[in-house]
């Protein structure tokens, strides 16, 4: 029998040259990217209701911190306690997104058989695809987590720079965290999720054994 880490012939081209397909034929790649978008946006909002639901708990966190001292380098935030709480609910979403876009990748190249019943989404993601999402929801954790805690911690300075009272230096930060939950909270979730979309679609190719 054949080696079965090898693909076989009949497997791996039509993968090829469906790939090919997909980037150079214009109907192929206008269907390909409404599957994709389309995916990546059906976990969109509920990503940002989290996100939302993060930067609520930490303005809530800051603001009680900031009643509470008159240090001007206070830590109005505990990063460590937002990393580990993105990390937790990203993982949910981000897990869903990847586990759907394998599913499209691979039907891309190999659509699925209509009589037999294939719709399922895998629920378990392979190493490779759990490695990466480790990876990559870990440096989005840092990246949001100090980002906040810095300008937090320049509005604090700047307010005892300027002389504002404690009040007036709460409201620069509940005007702060409306820019996260609105504006941020959205740019994230987007950028994370078509990431994981991206990256699931690649790891649906190889599971076929295409070379990408």
């Amino acid at each position: 029998g054949q080696s079965p880490d090898k693909q076989p012939v009949s497997e791996t081209e039509p993968a090829k040259a469906r790939i090919k397909a997909i980037l150079t034929t214009e109907p192929e790649r206008e269907a390909y990217w409404k599957e994709y978008v389309s995916r990546a946006e059906s976990y969109e909002a509920k990503f940002i209701h989290e996100l939302q639901t993060l930067f609520l708990e930490q303005k809530q966190e800051a603001l009680s911190r900031l009643d509470k001292s008159t240090d001007r380098n206070a830590k109005l935030i505990d990063v460590r306690v937002f990393k580990k709480e993105y990390a937790r609910r990203a993982n949910t979403i981000l897990n869903q997104v990847m586990s759907g876009a394998i599913k499209n990748g691979s039907e891309l190249l190999r659509p699925p058989n209509p009589h037999k019943d294939g719709g399922e989404i895998p629920q378990v993601l392979s190493q490779a695809a759990l490695k990466w999402l480790k990876t990559r929801i870990g440096w989005a954790a840092d990246q949001i987590g100090e980002e906040t805690a810095t300008r937090l911690a320049q509005i604090l300075a700047d307010g005892y720079e300027q002389g504002l009272s404690i009040p007036q230096i709460a409201d620069a930060i509940k005007a702060e965290f409306d820019f996260f939950s609105d504006v941020r909270a959205e740019r994230i979730a987007r950028t994370e999720i078509m990431q994981a979309s991206a990256e699931g679609t690649i790891e649906g190719y190889k599971e076929l054994g295409a070379d990408v």
